[in-house]
């Protein structure tokens, strides 16, 4: 595990990891509507990046609230989240993602994270939800460059 992982994590309080984790209850009860929002946030910022999808979008709707489960509930044990998290970013890039996307996708997660919430966030957990989309992005990208072979649209496996 990276020391970013211990440096940004450890240091959450029980009640910012279970507000973390409530705010995905929404999520998964309507995962169409939050995959709806942030695919929107992200193909608005950078159009060129729907090309990079599958266009029956269902499937990939699925996966992303289950993403954010994942995230969340891995953060009570980082060093396995960090290996989940670099096998991820090892697909992605067989996907075609590249490191400039991940700042839109991070942007995008937390605009519609806070869409789904009612709108605002107070301004710590806005932050925390910052510092977990950084560091997961961070994991991610320090295993994609090991990945090879062409580029698959997502959603497509």
């Amino acid at each position: 595990m990276s020391d970013v992982a211990i440096s940004n994590f450890e240091a959450l309080q029980a009640d910012e990891l279970g507000l973390m984790r409530a705010m995905v209850a929404p999520i998964i009860a309507r995962p169409e509507q939050f995959a709806e929002s942030f695919y929107k946030r992200v193909f608005d910022a950078a159009p060129g990046l729907r090309a990079l999808f599958s266009t029956d979008m269902q499937a990939q709707q699925v996966k992303l609230a289950q993403m954010l489960t994942v995230l969340v509930g891995g953060l009570d044990d980082p060093q396995s989240l960090s290996s989940t998290l670099r096998a991820m970013g090892a697909a992605h890039r067989g996907y075609g993602a590249k490191p400039m996307h991940y700042r839109v996708v991070c942007t995008a997660l937390l605009g519609a994270l806070i869409a789904a919430n009612g709108g605002e966030l107070a301004p710590r957990t806005e932050h925390n939800w910052s510092r977990l989309l950084v560091w997961a992005s961070h994991e991610m990208l320090l295993s994609a460059g090991s990945a090879a072979g062409p580029a698959q649209k997502f959603g497509s496996s």
